[in-house]
């Protein structure tokens, strides 16, 4: 038996030695071929070293019996009232060893154990923590009772009371079950060796090629440990081994260094220890983020089902130790993880924004934002886009304007990148998908009342419910206190953003890259970010960007942003500045030769001419393809400048007639317009418009977009009497008004058949071309075209004024019918 002892002994210390070598081998290899490591070679070592270490397993167990081991446990950690457990301050911690040592040997010591173990084994026992926490305190209530009684025969004696008691059997052996409980301990601390040898070797494993297979080993290893625990011990007493949370958390540290998700997620969640597990799971999700591995959490936490109650230990007072813990919310935790990341990574990335590196490229914003899209919370994926966005573009901007300020030669470096490059070309693009997916994702959102956010916060709880004025709020419903720093302390209504105002965002901002990316546009992207919402209008009509500007002040109108009590809001304001004081003034210009007197008292800035550019126009035309000018060789200049004033008025009435619904002023004001540009003829499509639908009833007056009595005070001001009266012979005498000759004696004004006629127009347009024809004597053309004029003018009054007299003959007789029939 000695000879036997001895020989297991010398076994057992070789396979130590033969394993320590073989890992350090492998160490040795990755420091000396860093650049060509044999990953086979370290790999086939690391296994030896494995299988030499799994031989080390002393005392094996070799029938599993959880009653026996329940039974020891249960006495073990049930000690007699009468005992104090407190530790005496004279007795020394090795007299208390020298006592745990001895009553170790007497378990072994017994006739009926099977096993023999060696010093080293008693030792390693001694130094094991489940040990020392099950037999300390009964050997200290021994020392601090003073009745020298052996703790061995009082636990045997409750063992023995407990079987008889509880079960009705005496046939099972106090010695038996203590031997069997001992056994399982020496088993577990060869195992916990055997890992401990393998940690040793961890500082070392560098090499990112040898990181994964010595993770492995260990992890294996680890689990040799826990498989072990949960075949020897019934599930409700694994939180009387002091070490099974313990190798739970060193089972996941390792996973985690050796990016073995699968075991990493797994021993997160089964630490018995509820802090412990919320610990790992952050740290779970950030190592997954920053090693890339965003999809394969994400797949973990929506499609795999591991049972994450485990028993808690964190609380000593905790009566119901036993029971489950509720489970993880795992979405919650890992989106106030990713939020507190992105937070902390704000500052750092302005930084390394400016100076083009980053310590980190992990953006963890977009992955909060990809948690919350993966559980279909659109409403939270908004938020956590629009999160800080704005703020952190202009402190990107700000430091950017400092270090140009105190290196003014950065800019010549600058300089020197494409527009892509550009500092403010990335902040710009940044804005723009930010606002845009925001403002899409809100759309996403089902129930409609709940679309909305405020921003600057990553919190559930509703807007309602705690608005604050104060802005107090803010930091209650930050996912952490760093927030407050870094938003606003206006009131939470301010921050707050609805669908609406998501949309009017992302258009402004759509409108403002567009903007930025012009040659025209200011240099500072701070002024255009800056800008008020009619620059930008103004700016965007001058520089041919209409729809851009038509999109942006519909949008506000929609938002009822920008109205005037009792007048027009912006939106009809913005659509006639566009067409007035932008595309009509380019339109006329170009639609005349180089150099004539009508272009040339136009007078508009050089710059502006050169908008809107063939492109533009193909755009906005709608299919793309242009008018195209005369046949006849033209100078290519020439050339182009009349097939863009021909698309530009082809432009302005398509503008024209789809937006004079809007407000009736529309037309007439670009009539105006068009006649202080070029006092000439108004195209016919504009002079139909503006005159609206003629019929048999009204005559001048409104009707739909038409304001015939305004366009004849605009040709009286403006000097164009014959067009004046041809005017009103055309409304009077139309072809849209014979209808009247053979109604006329059915008209009844209680049926709408009512006229209206400015005659007071009339008179002064009368006078005005007397007074012209007296000062200037009548013969000359002109002259007889106004005589001309005048003449139809006076026939179509007085045909008009004969079918007014029939009317109200008509109108009488039919009264007086209708009056002989009521009687």
């Amino acid at each position: 038996s000695t000879s036997t002892s001895t020989s297991s002994r010398a076994n057992k210390s070789r396979n130590y030695l033969v394993a320590n070598n073989l890992l350090s081998e492998v160490n040795a290899l990755a420091k000396s071929n860093a650049m060509d490591f044999d990953t086979k070679r370290s790999t086939e070592l690391l296994d030896h070293a494995s299988i030499l270490l799994k031989k080390i397993n002393g005392v094996r167990v070799l029938m599993a019996d959880s009653e026996s081991l329940s039974i020891f446990l249960k006495i073990m950690t049930d000690l007699p009232d009468n005992w104090s457990s407190n530790p005496n301050r004279s007795v020394s911690e090795e007299y208390m060893d020298g006592i745990l040592t001895d009553a170790l040997q007497a378990i072994f010591s017994a006739e009926s154990s099977e096993v023999k173990v060696t010093k080293e084994d008693i030792k390693a026992l001694v130094n094991m923590e489940t040990v020392r926490s099950l037999f300390m305190p009964w050997i200290i209530a021994s020392v601090n009772n003073n009745n020298h009684v052996n703790p061995v025969h009082m636990i045997a004696e409750r063992i023995g009371s407990f079987t008889m008691d509880s079960m009705g059997n005496s046939s099972i052996s106090e010695v038996e079950v203590m031997q069997h409980a001992l056994h399982v301990f020496l088993m577990l601390s060869n195992l916990l060796q055997r890992v401990a040898t393998i940690e040793s070797h961890g500082s070392s494993m560098v090499h990112p090629k040898v990181k994964a297979p010595y993770a492995k080993m260990l992890i294996k290893a680890i689990n040799d440990v826990i498989e072990t625990i949960q075949l020897h011990a019934r599930k409700e007493d694994y939180r009387h081994f002091q070490e099974y949370a313990a190798i739970w958390s060193s089972l996941f540290r390792h996973a985690l260094q050796g990016k073995c998700w699968e075991d990493a997620f797994e021993s997160c969640l089964s630490n018995p220890v509820k802090e412990r597990r919320t610990k790992n799971f952050k740290r779970l999700v950030l190592a997954m983020v920053d090693a890339g591995a965003l999809g394969a959490l994400l797949n973990k936490m929506l499609f795999i089902n591991i049972d994450c109650n485990g028993n808690d230990e964190d609380d000593q007072d905790n009566n119901d130790i036993g029971n489950a813990s509720p489970s993880m919310d795992l979405y919650e935790l890992a989106s106030q993880t990713l939020a507190d990341a992105a937070i902390q990574h704000v500052s750092s990335d302005i930084d390394s924004f400016c100076n083009r590196s980053s310590t980190s490229n992990v953006d963890y914003k977009g992955c909060l934002y990809a948690l919350h899209a993966a559980y279909g919370d659109w409403r939270r994926s908004s938020q956590a886009i629009d999160f800080l966005s704005e703020d952190l573009a202009l402190r990107r901007l700000a430091s950017e304007q400092d270090n140009q300020t105190q290196n003014p030669n950065s800019m010549e470096e600058d300089s020197t990148h494409s527009d892509d490059m550009h500092i403010d070309g990335r902040v710009m693009n940044d804005l723009v998908l930010w606002a845009t997916t925001s403002a899409q994702l809100i759309q996403l959102v089902d129930d409609v009342n709940q679309r909305y956010f405020v921003s600057g916060e990553l919190s559930t709880v509703p807007f309602p419910e705690l608005s604050d004025a104060t802005g107090n709020a803010a930091s209650e419903l930050a996912s952490t206190s760093a927030i407050e720093p870094l938003i606003d302390s206006a009131d939470r209504v301010s921050r707050l953003f609805t669908e609406k105002t998501l949309q009017l965002r992302a258009k402004k901002l759509i409108a403002l890259h567009t903007l930025q990316k012009d040659a025209y546009a200011p240099d500072s992207l701070l002024d255009i970010l800056q800008s008020s919402d009619t620059a930008i209008i103004d700016a965007l009509s001058r520089l041919g960007y209409y729809h851009h500007a038509i999109s942006f002040a519909h949008c506000k109108k929609t938002n009822k942003d920008g109205g005037k009590i009792g007048g027009r809001d912006l939106f009809v304001d913005a659509i006639s500045h566009m067409l007035h004081n932008c595309l009509a003034p380019v339109a006329v210009n170009l639609a005349h030769s180089p150099g004539s007197d009508v272009q040339s008292d136009i007078g508009i800035d050089g710059s502006i001419m050169s908008r809107p550019t063939i492109n533009q126009l193909r755009l906005l035309v709608g299919d793309g393809r242009l008018s195209r000018p005369s046949e006849t060789w033209q100078r290519l200049n020439t050339h182009m400048d009349v097939e863009r004033g021909t698309a530009a008025m082809g432009l302005l009435r398509l503008y024209v007639e789809r937006y004079a619904k809007e407000d009736k002023k529309v037309a007439i004001e670009l009539a105006e317009k068009l006649l202080d540009l070029e006092n000439a003829k108004l195209p016919i499509w504009l002079q139909d418009l503006v005159i609206g639908q003629r019929g048999a009833d009204g005559l001048f007056a409104n009707n739909g977009v038409g304001n015939p009595t305004a366009l004849l005070n605009l040709f009286i001001r403006n000097g164009l009497y014959v067009d004046a009266c041809q005017l009103v012979s055309e409304v009077i005498l139309g072809d849209k008004n014979k209808d009247r000759d053979r109604a006329a004696t059915s008209r009844l004004p209680e049926l709408g058949n009512i006229d209206y006629v400015p005659y007071d127009v009339i008179d002064r347009l009368w006078n005005v071309i007397e007074t012209h024809l007296r000062t200037s004597g009548g013969h000359s053309l002109l002259d007889q075209k106004l005589l001309n004029a005048r003449q139809s003018v006076e026939t179509a009054l007085e045909k008009h004024f004969n079918l007014m007299q029939l009317s109200e003959m008509g109108m009488l007789s039919a009264r007086a019918l209708r009056g002989k029939n009521r009687i």
